[in-house]
């Protein structure tokens, strides 16, 4: 990169200059890797011919630099989350529907005494509890689907 720092116009020099300094606090290969983009832009409006499109593009150098700073944050703090971590904070959401099939199992072995009806309503809580079970956890295809495809808004 040092072959575009040595054709940067002394505007431009100074404006990286101030950005580096901003940043004088990050790791050195965070900095690097951050300004080499930032040279690249000013090298791009420098060459470009409009004394002002430095500031017209990239703003005041504290501000650029900020924003940076803003951005370097944010990456680090979502790169330090666990990802461990369960999804579901508790076990509920598998509690239920395995409750319900066991039920359902529970009662589908003392159907044979029952009446017709009675096994009728079991084979229907045989029914729900598939259901709670393949759906409670994806429970949310379907409105998904549906905004997605436009039937609601």
């Amino acid at each position: 990169m040092t072959n575009r720092l040595d054709h940067l116009s002394p505007p431009a020099q100074a404006f990286l200059n101030t950005v580096r300094a901003r940043l004088d606090d990050l790791t050195t290969s965070d900095q690097a890797d951050l300004l080499e983009q930032v040279e690249r832009r000013l090298y791009d409006l420098d060459t470009g011919g409009d004394p002002d499109a430095i500031d017209t593009h990239l703003g005041k150098p504290a501000d650029l630099a900020d924003e940076i700073r803003a951005a370097v944050s944010y990456t680090q703090a979502l790169g330090g989350r666990d990802d461990t971590a369960m999804i579901h904070p508790s076990l509920t959401w598998i509690l239920i529907p395995l409750a319900a099939v066991v039920a359902s199992v529970a009662l589908g072995l003392t159907t044979a005494g029952l009446p017709r009806t009675a096994r009728v309503l079991v084979a229907a809580l045989n029914v729900i509890a598939i259901a709670l079970f393949l759906g409670y956890p994806t429970w949310w295809l379907a409105p998904a689907f549906a905004y997605y495809t436009g039937l609601v808004t």
